[in-house]
């Protein structure tokens, strides 16, 4: 049997992960289950190939197991079938800022804010990949509004202050 660990990336991204239609925090994860899962989700698309929620729940299992291209792949497949679903896109920009492809991950969250602006995460993630780009002042709008939309979320909080660090940098520079 194999043996899986979860990456430092996916462990910063545990509160993203949803498994089975129910929230789960990485301490419920049973990481050597992950395997079981993917095969019942790998049965139920064989069943089923336009069973989008088994796409999107493949994919951030592949994402927990720093499997990107498999991610994205899964996504991209979901997308494909529900192109309506905010969700999807929300979760193919974090697997693409985690591949290092910024500008389709603020691509990706673009249209899952179009889709649902009411989400918070996705305004913080584009901000994440913004920052990454360097693009600090559309970073701090989306922080804004991430705050704004969840006030009581410290995360975003704090990335807002790290953002502000960044520039006070470059104009110090």
């Amino acid at each position: 049997m194999n043996t899986f660990t979860l990456s430092p990336k996916a462990t910063l991204m545990y509160f993203d992960i949803t498994l089975f239609r129910g929230k789960a925090s990485l301490e419920e994860v049973s990481v050597k289950r992950l395997p079981e899962a993917i095969e019942s989700l790998n049965q139920t698309i064989a069943r089923n190939p336009k069973a989008v929620d088994a796409y999107l729940q493949r994919g951030r299992i592949y994402c927990l197991l720093d499997q990107y291209k498999e991610a994205d792949k899964d996504l991209s497949a979901a997308i494909e079938l529900d192109p309506e679903y905010a969700d999807n896109y929300r979760m193919r920009g974090l697997i693409r800022i985690l591949m290092e492809r910024y500008d389709d991950a603020t691509e990706d969250l673009t249209k899952a804010i179009a889709l649902y602006s009411c989400a918070a995460i996705a305004y913080g993630y584009r901000a994440i990949a913004y920052s990454a780009k360097k693009d600090y002042k559309n970073a701090l709008n989306d922080l804004e509004q991430a705050i704004a939309l969840e006030p009581s979320n410290a995360r975003w909080q704090r990335k807002k202050s790290d953002v502000l660090r960044r520039m006070n940098e470059i104009v110090l520079d």
